[in-house]
Formats: structure tokens, C-alpha cells, sequence
């Protein structure tokens, strides 16, 4: 979901039907979502996920560092317009 942070619009980016991936998959596949993005003119400035474990393994895959003594939620955009991007995590109880 593409989520406009200047306006008031929201916009499904693409349906992705799998059945289990793991985090390096998953990076590859953020990393082209945001690289299409970026050819589009649409500056990603942070991503939001939930807390399961391929998730970390993800943002790890991405560079962003997901220990709690050296806790780095950045990691490169692979635009190059965008120097990094920052990754939000949420759990759900």
C-alpha cells in the first residue's frame, strides 16, 4: 500500500499471490516495488511492517540493523534520488 504523507491518498502498489517466502525474497521484492516507485516519481520515505520473524530477516537483508544493542531501522534506497529510507516495525497483540 502506497500511502501519500503531503495529500490525502492511499493506493494499493500491487498483489503479490504466494504461498511463503523468506526475508531475502521478500527484500528483493521491496527493492523492486521501491525502484518502480521511484521511476514513477514517488519518493518511498519509510516502510511499515508487522512483526514476524521474516520480516527481520527482510530488513536485515535491506541493511537495516534490527539489534536491540545497535538498533539501525535505515537502510539504502535503491533509488538514487534517496540517500536511505527508514523501516517502522509494529507488533500486534
Amino acid at each position: 500500500m502506497v500511502v501519500c504523507v503531503n495529500g490525502s491518498w492511499k493506493v494499493p502498489f500491487g498483489f503479490f499471490f504466494i504461498h511463503g517466502m523468506t526475508g531475502k525474497e521478500k527484500a528483493n521484492l521491496v527493492r523492486e516495488c521501491l525502484h518502480q516507485l521511484g521511476q514513477m516519481g514517488i519518493k518511498v520515505i519509510s516502510l511499515t511492517c508487522d512483526g514476524p520473524s521474516y520480516h527481520f530477516a527482510m530488513l536485515s537483508d535491506l541493511g537495516a540493523s534490527m539489534d536491540p544493542e545497535n538498533l539501525d531501522p535505515s537502510f539504502p534506497h535503491p533509488h538514487p534520488d534517496i540517500k536511505s529510507l527508514s523501516s517502522l516495525m509494529y507488533v500486534t497483540c
